[in-house]
């Protein structure tokens, strides 16, 4: 939950025309609609002089404390350059809250994460964003936090640490964040990699080919990426990286740019002059026929883009594959802009007659066009297996006997997924419970919203049911027919939400089954428990007759 309010608006429009004060609320909600929409957000009201807004509601996003963040520090920073003369203060907090219709019409979020993002925003000195400690663990890594201390707020039982959002570090992805507190041990792994470094030495000897990396959240596509590149780099083998950022799937080029500024060496910091000479250097070094589109790079990468961009970053890049050997590694296809995304499949039709290997990994199935005569692989990521989940978590645990015993619940609970194992392991030290992480309830619960109604309604039906369940169970208790049924539950083993075994199905984790029941309301849940206790006092019945 994002507040935004300018501070004493009373004693201010009281001294302006009231024409003249509508007009400057009326570019004020254009900039707060703007920038809380750039970054997936929804405005839940605008009030006098501010605005409320969800980020993660009414569709859950795993990130939705970050692209909060952003949307905050972009509004606070606009706001401060605008020549409005308005003070505002801003105010973060995250947490569950129920969304729906308030009436007929008013479609609102209630809960106490409302309550305490209205408070931080009160505490905020004008020109500044205050966030809960919940938010603050959320994107930990991710940006410049400082640590105010407790604070006695309103409606709380207990007081309540604050954190002001300084700043933005530069984008980083979930793995760099944990390589910062340093990585766990890679494991359970060693074939994928060997597939992948047999592939650079092929392209390094001239044989460019396409690997598709396929997997669910959090099985280990980025940790894999990161060893090749590791590997890639003690051999003097050049690497280069294009990630798909959720919070900038709308800014067009927006992963372009950022591989365009890494290839370059340039930050987006940098003086404009240093940025200016060092990609002319190596543009002419390339191609000195690359001059006149000088222009369109420079103006690209420094904000000011003009002219057609795709046929300049062909120019661009079809003179570089030409000169250069290594690996182009794209991961997060799922979220790459569209224009990013149209680069990439340019791309591939550039690698005929280089020495590159182009590494793409997604959540999905990858669906693209492979250029003739290239040759492709995919790797599909499943769980660790349960030797490589074992060393994982003897490391994770670090011989802590206090925590030992939780090894077998934890390795049951997460499923293989490492992400999962290393979330909860973090959760245990620091809370003793081995509740559901914040951080991963967030990625399931947005798994389950972007499933149709249908999946949805089978998914959390069958977290109320627990345990194994059978087609026809799960007919009975939804009220599906048989055809319907049959068709949702093939969905949801096809993401890997459920597991079949013959005939029976079962959450492929607990976390996953946790996050599912926790994501309906207690009437949904009582509606139905009472359709399965129905179904099963009907069976016992028949079962007696």
């Amino acid at each position: 939950m994002l507040f935004v309010d300018v501070e004493a608006s009373v004693e201010r429009s009281a001294r302006v025309d009231p024409e003249d004060w509508q007009r400057l609320m009326d570019r004020l909600f254009g900039i707060l609609r703007a920038g809380i929409e750039r970054f997936g957000g929804t405005v839940d009201k605008f009030t006098g002089d501010g605005a409320v807004a969800l980020f993660g509601a009414p569709i859950a996003d795993e990130d939705h404390a970050r692209r909060g963040c952003y949307a905050a520090l972009q509004l606070r920073d606009e706001l401060a350059g605008e020549e409005l003369g308005l003070g505002v203060r801003l105010g973060l907090s995250s947490g569950e809250v129920v969304v729906g219709l308030i009436g007929d019409e008013d479609y609102t979020a209630i809960g106490h994460t409302v309550g305490l993002a209205a408070r931080m925003q009160e505490l905020a000195e004008p020109g500044t964003v205050y966030i809960t400690e919940h938010t603050a663990a959320l994107v930990d890594g991710h940006f410049d936090l400082i640590k105010l201390g407790p604070f006695r707020v309103k409606g709380a039982p207990r007081r309540v640490v604050v954190h002001e959002l300084a700043g933005a570090w530069a984008p980083r992805t979930r793995l760099e964040v944990s390589a910062a507190r340093g990585l766990s041990p890679f494991v359970g792994r060693d074939a994928e990699l060997a597939v992948l470094e047999a592939a650079v030495a092929r392209a390094g000897a001239g044989e460019p080919s396409i690997v598709a990396i396929a997997g669910d959240a959090g099985v280990g596509k980025s940790r894999l990426c990161h060893e090749l590149t590791t590997r890639c780099r003690a051999a003097n083998i050049g690497v280069w990286h294009m990630v798909g950022r959720a919070h900038l799937r709308n800014v067009e080029f927006a992963a372009v740019r950022e591989l365009l500024r890494t290839y370059f060496g340039v930050d987006e910091e940098d003086d404009p002059a240093i940025v200016r000479a060092t990609i002319e250097q190596q543009m002419l070094a390339a191609d000195a026929t690359l001059r006149d589109a000088l222009p369109l790079v420079l103006g690209f990468l420094l904000g000011e883009p003009d002219g057609e961009l795709l046929a300049m970053l062909d120019r661009v890049a079809r003179a570089h594959t030409r000169t250069e050997s290594g690996v182009i590694i794209v991961e997060n296809l799922q979220w790459l802009d569209p224009g990013s995304r149209a680069f990439v499949e340019r791309l591939t039709g550039m690698l005929a007659g280089t020495c590159l290997l182009l590494v793409v990994t997604s959540r999905t199935e990858i669906k693209a066009r492979r250029p003739r005569g290239i040759p492709s692989r995919r790797i599909a990521l499943g769980p660790l297996p349960p030797d490589a989940v074992d060393t994982l978590l003897a490391n994770l645990l670090d011989g802590d006997t206090a925590m030992a015993d939780a090894a077998g619940e934890i390795r049951r609970r997460t499923g293989g997924n490492p992400f999962f194992a290393e979330e909860v392991v973090l959760a245990l030290r620091d809370t003793g419970e081995l509740a559901i992480p914040p951080t991963v309830q967030a990625l399931i619960a947005a798994r389950i919203d972007r499933l149709g109604e249908r999946e949805k309604a089978v998914l959390q039906a069958a977290a109320v049911i627990g345990g194994r369940f059978s087609e026809r169970l799960m007919r009975r208790v939804t009220g599906l027919g048989r055809r319907a049924t049959a068709a949702a539950l093939r969905v949801l083993v096809a993401r890997h939400l459920l597991t079949e075994t013959a005939g029976r199905y079962a959450f492929a984790t607990p976390l996953i089954e946790e996050a599912a029941f926790a994501a309906q309301t207690g009437e949904q849940r009582a509606l139905l428990e009472r359709a399965v206790a129905g179904e099963l006092e009907t069976r016992s019945r028949a079962s007696v007759n």
